[in-house]
């Protein structure tokens, strides 16, 4: 800069930007927004009393208080994951069990293998848009598996280790839907079927300040769930209604299809065209695609 020509003024402009720079870490230490303004407050010494002792040694990991953008004004508390690492991450934690909060995919039609059930305790969650990562297991459980699903051109051939949230899928065709729904959602249907009859998937955040918003509104096509795949269907169930306007924090999804699944609308793959064909959205899914 031409004005620090002199290397008296170059210091005093360089411990400036130290004060500064100090007094903005101090600012998101006593507001933190994320998971790294905590390790900052970790830093500057607050949280001792938040250590603790675990297999690998000491952790600060914890649920902590967290401001929306830095807003005191909108507290939120979410759970601080590996905060003395370089990259320390955020997760909501769920206060109902996994026998609300899972993702099902059955064997059958060209499904072949075991049964999927993924059950979730926390989610990772982006602190800044609310956003939910569906396809984060470091606080989910899987059983049975896998699956090996079949595209209806038979070209190509997808392993389900495990299934995201909030997302109901199966490949058992028509017979679960009777061809009275393709490519739409049946709203608060009470013919939604049982978990072991199709792909489901429970939605429950009851004890948390989140919700879902739009699960169910008059066009499909903005709400927060989409039906996708291959002759494809979806059935909503709403029950709780979250403390914001048209927010629902217990949902029960069944979809699926040919090769189908009802997912968060924002869960789309359109990666892949072959002869005879394409696989749009019939593949694996999950990402940041759920907002809260």
């Amino acid at each position: 800069l031409p004005f620090l020509d002199r290397r008296d003024e170059f210091l005093k402009f360089s411990l400036v930007r130290k004060s500064w720079t100090a007094l903005a870490r101090f600012t998101r230490a006593t507001a933190p927004a994320c998971a790294r303004d905590i390790r900052i407050a970790i830093d500057f010494g607050m949280h001792n009393d938040r250590r603790r002792n675990d297999a690998t040694g000491y952790t600060y990991d914890g649920e902590y208080e967290l401001s929306h953008k830095g807003l005191s004004a909108v507290p939120m508390t979410l759970y601080c994951y590996n905060i003395q690492s370089d990259r320390p991450t955020e997760f909501l934690s769920l206060q109902q069990d996994g026998r609300t909060n899972y993702s099902f995919a059955p064997a059958g039609g060209s499904c072949v293998g075991r049964s999927v059930r993924t059950s979730f305790g926390k989610l990772r969650i982006d602190p800044w848009s609310l956003t939910v990562k569906t396809d984060d297991y470091t606080f989910a459980e899987t059983s049975g598996g896998p699956l090996h699903q079949s595209y209806w051109n038979g070209q190509r051939i997808v392993r389900l280790n495990a299934v995201p949230y909030a997302t109901a899928r199966d490949s058992l065709g028509n017979y679960h839907h009777h061809n009275t729904n393709h490519g739409r959602m049946l709203v608060n249907d009470p013919n939604t079927v049982s978990p072991e009859a199709s792909g489901t998937a429970m939605i429950d955040l009851r004890g948390t300040c989140f919700g879902v918003e739009n699960a169910v509104t008059d066009d499909p096509q903005d709400g927060a769930f989409r039906c996708m795949g291959y002759v494809s269907y979806g059935r909503i169930s709403v029950k709780d209604r979250g403390s914001c306007h048209n927010t629902y924090q217990r949902i029960h999804l069944a979809g699926g299809g040919y090769a189908g699944r009802l997912a968060p609308h924002a869960d789309r793959t359109r990666d892949v065209t072959v002869f005879g064909g394409n696989y749009d959205d019939e593949g694996s899914n999950g990402g940041w695609v759920l907002p809260l």
